[in-house]
């Protein structure tokens, strides 16, 4: 069980959902960015096998794609951290009930498919 204050935490990091906005508005790979490229090409085998045109195939992979991106902005301390991990369940609810952020996940998915 850890806190934020024993936690270093990155002073560079971006939220989950603007990285799946970077994603799902992206033409291209991230290309100018390595960290970058290692994270969409995780999140794309992620989304392989998800089906974007359903909301339940999408809903099974949510939380693995939050989850990966947490580890990748905040770092792997983020997955034992009670505060970090109170924030992703709360971000995957969120998303869950808000049309506009379903379906960015949708827009995601397409665009790591299409990308990868």
């Amino acid at each position: 069980m850890g806190s934020c204050a024993a936690t270093a935490w990155p002073t560079q990091r971006r939220e989950l959902p603007e990285v799946l906005r970077l994603v799902a508005e992206s033409r291209t790979r991230p290309y100018h960015s390595p960290r970058d490229m290692a994270l969409w090409r995780e999140l794309a085998a992620l989304a392989a096998d998800a089906r974007p045109d359903d909301p339940a195939s999408l809903a099974r992979i949510r939380l693995p794609l939050l989850r990966r991106i947490l580890e990748a902005e905040w770092g792997a301390p983020a997955l034992r951290d009670e505060l970090a991990l109170a924030m992703l369940r709360a971000e995957d609810r969120l998303i869950a009930v808000d049309p506009e952020l379903s379906d960015l996940v949708r827009r995601a998915v397409l665009a790591l498919r299409r990308l990868y």
